[in-house]
């Protein structure tokens, strides 16, 4: 699987707006081959952030609706202008581990960072074993997923979303997902500067159903 990260800032007061332009667009990238489903999160922390993360089968798939007649039409008749302001270049992933459960998640949390060399494996590992806790200790966690970025292959982004705000702070209280953080939390990123935490609402999630 492919993961697309796309952030960007959203004008004061223009929030609706924005957010059903994207609606619209999940809708269009619905019809494209090789598209699997979306999301679009609000940072909690600063005010007008949105990521936009949406999943394909391949970057080939991806590609191709990037270059695509119905993309540069949509874009013409959905002008962001004054709205939305990309913060940064799109970012695309790949998706080495993923789990989805039941449920309607209400806030996720998102992680990226830089490994050090030499540490890949080992920080693979303990996600895949985070992914696992996180059902075991019973915390209301929806969906996870970790991924490595194709531009530099030491750069990783992290995802949980949960039920319920509740449900994202009591895990953090778990003993077993507090010792997992003592021993794992910062153990393989190249730096302080090159990792962040940040926590989202979840503004809306996009799953088409395939027939």
């Amino acid at each position: 699987m492919y993961a697309v990260l796309n952030e960007s800032m959203v004008t004061p007061g223009r929030a609706t707006e924005a957010e059903a332009i994207s609606q619209r667009l999940f809708e269009l990238q619905a019809k494209q081959p090789g598209y699997q489903r979306g999301a679009l999160i609000a940072s909690i922390g600063y005010p007008g952030k949105y990521i936009r993360v949406t999943a394909w089968e391949s970057p080939d798939a991806y590609r191709t609706f990037a270059r695509s007649a119905a993309l540069t039409q949509f874009l013409q008749a959905n002008p962001t202008q004054g709205i939305i302001t990309q913060t940064r270049p799109l970012e695309g992933f790949e998706v080495i581990a993923q789990r989805m459960d039941p449920g309607t998640s209400q806030v996720c949390v998102l992680v990226e960072g830089t490994v050090a060399p030499g540490k890949a494996a080992a920080f693979e590992q303990s996600r895949n074993e985070l992914i696992a806790l996180l059902r075991q200790a019973g915390t209301g966690v929806v969906a996870s997923f970790f991924a490595r970025s194709l531009a530099n292959q030491n750069r990783y982004l992290i995802y949980h979303s949960f039920l319920s705000e509740e449900a994202s702070q009591l895990a953090l209280q778990k003993p077993e997902i507090q010792a997992w953080m003592q021993q794992h939390l910062g153990a393989y990123w190249a730096g302080g500067m090159d990792s962040a935490i940040e926590r989202f609402q979840i503004a809306m999630v996009h799953a088409p159903v395939t027939v």
